[in-house]
C-alpha cells in the first residue's frame, strides 16, 4: 500500500513540525530561565526528614548543614592525623569503608555515634573513637537557628601497600 502527498500538503507538515520544534524549545528556555532565577526555597521539615528522640527532633537534612571546623579539608587532615589503623586489620590485610552516623547537636557536640555499615577487625571500632574525640562541630542551621542533624561520614581504610 502507498501513498503520496501533494507538495502542499508536505510543505504544510514541514511548516507544522517547525513550529512545534520552536515551540518545544522556546518552552524548554522558558522553563530553564525560571529555574535559574526562582529563588532558592528551604528545606521542609517533613516527616520523612526528621528522627524523633528522647532529646528532641533530629533533623537528616537542614538548609545549612553541620561542619567540622575549618571545614573539609580540616576535617581529612583531623582524621588521618588521629585515624590508626588497627593492628588485627593490619595483619589480616582488611581495608574498605566504614560507614558511621552521628548527630550533631546544637552546641556543636558528636553524640549518638553508630556504625552503618563496617569491616571489623577493629577498624569500627577506631572510626567511633576517632568521631566521639572530634572538636566540636558548627551546628546544623535550619530557620536561622540551630538544630540537631544526623551525619553520616564514609571512613576509608587502606593499606599504603597495597
Amino acid at each position: 500500500m502507498s501513498f503520496s502527498l501533494s507538495t502542499a500538503a508536505v510543505k504544510s507538515l514541514r511548516l507544522q513540525a517547525g513550529l512545534l520544534l520552536v515551540f518545544m524549545l522556546s518552552v524548554g528556555s522558558c522553563v530553564q530561565a525560571q529555574a535559574k532565577i526562582a529563588p532558592q526555597t528551604p528545606v521542609i521539615a517533613g516527616r520523612e526528614n526528621i528522627i524523633h528522640d528522647a532529646q528532641g527532633d533530629i533533623f537528616k537534612s537542614v538548609e545549612q548543614s553541620a561542619e567540622f571546623p575549618g571545614g573539609l579539608n580540616a576535617l581529612y587532615k583531623y582524621m588521618g592525623k588521629n585515624l590508626r589503623y588497627p593492628e588485627a586489620a593490619r595483619k589480616n590485610d582488611v581495608q574498605g569503608k566504614v560507614f558511621v552516623t552521628f548527630v550533631i547537636e546544637k552546641n556543636g557536640l558528636v553524640s549518638n555515634v553508630k556504625i552503618i555499615r563496617g569491616i571489623g577487625h577493629g577498624c569500627d571500632e577506631e572510626a567511633v573513637r576517632v568521631i566521639k574525640a572530634s572538636p566540636k562541630w558548627k551546628p546544623g542551621m535550619q530557620n536561622k537557628r540551630p538544630v540537631r542533624q544526623q551525619y553520616t561520614l564514609p571512613i576509608n581504610f587502606a593499606l599504603a601497600d597495597k
